[in-house]
C-alpha cells in the first residue's frame, strides 16, 4: 500500500478516469491497518512510495484518495505537505483529490477541532471533495463567513471537479445507458484475465538456486519478523 494515497495500487479505469487510492501511507509492513500511525522518512518516501503515485499520474490517473493513516503525527486529511507541496508541485497532480469515507470527520476528531475549522482544515491542506463525512464538508459555508477560508479556497476545488465532470460530458448526458455494455465486460471475464496478468507479473523471485521453489511436501519453512503471523 502507498501513503500518499492509499496504494494497494488500486487502481480503478473508469472510461478515462483513473482513481489511484493513496496520497497518505500506509507504510511498509502496515498493510493489515489502514488506520496506522507511520513514521517515514525522506528516502523511504522518495525511494519506495513516491515512485507508484509518480508512475500512476503519469499514466493518467487524476482522481486521488487520501488515506485514513497519520504520517509523523498529522493525518494524510491534513497533510498539506503531502497533498500540495508534494503531489500537486513535485509531482505535478492537477486532478481531484478525494477524502477516503468518513476521512474528513476522522480526522477532525483526531486534530480535536470543531466542524467548522476541522473542514476548513482539510479544504486548505488538499482535500477537494468529502466522501461521507456527516455533512462536515458543509460547514465549510460558516469557514467562509468567519474568515477562516476564501472563496478563492473554495473555487480552486470547485473548478477540479466541475472540470472532471466536463470531460465526462456529465453536463450533457449526466446519466447512463443501460445499455447491457457493464454486465458484457464482466461475462467476458477479461477483468479476471487481467487481474490475473497484474499478479504474475507484479511477483518477483530474486533467486531460485536449486531450484527452491516450488516447495516440495514437507519442507520446513522459518518466518521472521513482526508480521510472520500473517
Amino acid at each position: 500500500t502507498c501513503i500518499v494515497c492509499k496504494t494497494v495500487t488500486t487502481i480503478f479505469l473508469v472510461d478515462v478516469t483513473c482513481l489511484l487510492q493513496s496520497v497518505a501511507f500506509k507504510g511498509v509492513g502496515c498493510f493489515r491497518n489502514f488506520f496506522a500511525t507511520m513514521n517515514v522518512g525522506k528516502r523511504e518516501l522518495y525511494d519506495i512510495h513516491l515512485p507508484v503515485v509518480r508512475s500512476a499520474v503519469d499514466s493518467g490517473a487524476d482522481v486521488i484518495m487520501a488515506a485514513y493513516n497519520t504520517v509523523d503525527g498529522i493525518p494524510c486529511h491534513a497533510n498539506e505537505y503531502l497533498l500540495k507541496r508534494v503531489l500537486r508541485e513535485e509531482i505535478g497532480f492537477d486532478g481531484i483529490v478525494l477524502s477516503d469515507g468518513w476521512g474528513v470527520k476522522r480526522m477532525i476528531s483526531q486534530m480535536d477541532r470543531d466542524l467548522v475549522s476541522g473542514s476548513a482544515l482539510a479544504l486548505k491542506s488538499g482535500i477537494d471533495l468529502s466522501l461521507a463525512d456527516d455533512g462536515a464538508f458543509l460547514k465549510l459555508i460558516d469557514a467562509l463567513k468567519f474568515g477562516i477560508i476564501s472563496e478563492d479556497d473554495i473555487n480552486a476545488a470547485v473548478i477540479r471537479v466541475l472540470t472532471k465532470k466536463y470531460k465526462l460530458n456529465l453536463f450533457d448526458n449526466p446519466y447512463i445507458d443501460d445499455n447491457g455494455a457493464l454486465d458484457s465486460f464482466f461475462d467476458s471475464g477479461l477483468q479476471k484475465r487481467l487481474s490475473y496478468k497484474a499478479a504474475a507479473e507484479s511477483a518477483v523471485l530474486l533467486k531460485n538456486n536449486d531450484k527452491i521453489l516450488p516447495l516440495k511436501k514437507g519442507t520446513k519453512v522459518s518466518v521472521f519478523g513482526r508480521i510472520q503471523s500473517t
